[in-house]
C-alpha cells in the first residue's frame, strides 16, 4: 500500500514538473541543432568560429520557445563560392547529426533497465526523444518547402525536395508512429503510471502533453512562412489533433501499460522457477509411494 502511494505521488509529481521538463528538454535539443550546423560549418571550411551563433534575442517568445535562433552561416556566400559540398553538410547536420544520432542514441537508452528504473531520468529523456521528433516532423513535412535547411541543402546538391519530402516523410512518419505506439507507453509503465487508477488521468494528461508539443508547438514555423504550402501544412498539423488522440487514447491511457524492462525479464522467468517446485515435489511423492 505504502509502494502504491508513493508511486501515485511520483506520478502526479512529474505531471507538475512537465511543463519544465518540457522547456529544459526543448533547449537542450533545440541547441545541439543549432550547434550541429555551426560545428560543421567550421569543419568543411564555411564558417570560422564554430562557437558563434545567433542567439536570437531576449525577446519573450523567443526566451521561451527558441524560435529566432540561428547557426549563422552564410549558405548564399558558401554557395556563391562553389561551396557546395560544404553547405550540404552544413544544411544537412542539424536535423541529421544534432537531432537524429542523438535520438537514436535516446531510443536506444530508453530501453535499458539502468533508465527505465530510474523515473525521473527516464521522463527526461522521454521528453528528448518528442522534442527529436518534433524536429524531424517541422523539417519534413511541414517546412520542406519553405527556405531554412532544406531549401539550402537542395539548393547544395541539385536534389529535388519532393524526393526530400517523400523519403524523409515516411522516416518521420515512423518516428511519430513509434513514439505513440512504443515509446510513450513503455515510459508510462515503467515511470508507475499503472497500474493506479488515478493514473490514468495523469496518462490523459501527458499524451495531450505530447501532442500539442508535436503538431501545435512544432507546427507554429509552418504557420509563420509567407508560401501557401508551409501555411497548408501547419494548419493541417492543428486540424489532426483531435484524430491523434482519439486514435491514441486507448492505448496509451485505458489500456494496460508494458511492464519495465526488469519486471518483464522477472515475469519471463517466473513459470520456470515456479514448474520447478511442483516437478520436484511429484517426483518425490512417487519415490514415498513406490515402496507401498
Amino acid at each position: 500500500m505504502t509502494r502504491t502511494v508513493s508511486s501515485t505521488a511520483r506520478v502526479w509529481w512529474m505531471v507538475a514538473a512537465t511543463l519544465v521538463v518540457i522547456w529544459l528538454t526543448h533547449y537542450v535539443v533545440v541547441i545541439q541543432h543549432e550547434y550541429a550546423h555551426s560545428l560543421m560549418a567550421w569543419l568543411t571550411g564555411i564558417k570560422d568560429d564554430p562557437w558563434r551563433i545567433d542567439w536570437g534575442g531576449t525577446g519573450i517568445h523567443n526566451v521561451l520557445t527558441l524560435g529566432n535562433i540561428d547557426e549563422d552561416v552564410d549558405y548564399d556566400r558558401a554557395l556563391a563560392a562553389g561551396h557546395n559540398t560544404a553547405a550540404a553538410l552544413t544544411a544537412m547536420a542539424g536535423v541529421v547529426i544534432g537531432n537524429g544520432v542523438f535520438y537514436l542514441v535516446a531510443r536506444g537508452f530508453l530501453g535499458r533497465p539502468a533508465v527505465a528504473g530510474r523515473p525521473w531520468v527516464l521522463y527526461f529523456l522521454f521528453w528528448y526523444i518528442v522534442h527529436s521528433v518534433g524536429n524531424f516532423y517541422d523539417y519534413v513535412p511541414l517546412r520542406v518547402f519553405a527556405g531554412g535547411d532544406v531549401k539550402n541543402f537542395a539548393a547544395a546538391t541539385g536534389w529535388s525536395l519532393w524526393w526530400i519530402y517523400g523519403v524523409a516523410g515516411y522516416l518521420t512518419l515512423w518516428a511519430v508512429m513509434d513514439l505513440y505506439q512504443k515509446v510513450l507507453p513503455r515510459t508510462l509503465g515503467a515511470a508507475g503510471f499503472d497500474p493506479v487508477r488515478a493514473a490514468r488521468a495523469a496518462r490523459a494528461i501527458v499524451l495531450i502533453l505530447v501532442t500539442l508539443v508535436l503538431f501545435v508547438l512544432y507546427g507554429q514555423p509552418a504557420l509563420e512562412q509567407s508560401d501557401p504550402v508551409s501555411v497548408f501544412m501547419g494548419r493541417t498539423s492543428l486540424i489532426v489533433i483531435p484524430a491523434v488522440l482519439i486514435i491514441t487514447w486507448r492505448r496509451n491511457v485505458m489500456s494496460e501499460l508494458p511492464l519495465p524492462p526488469a519486471a518483464a525479464r522477472r515475469e519471463q522467468r517466473t513459470p520456470l522457477h515456479d514448474a520447478a517446485p511442483d516437478a520436484d515435489t511429484g517426483s518425490r511423492s512417487g519415490l514415498s509411494q513406490a515402496p507401498g
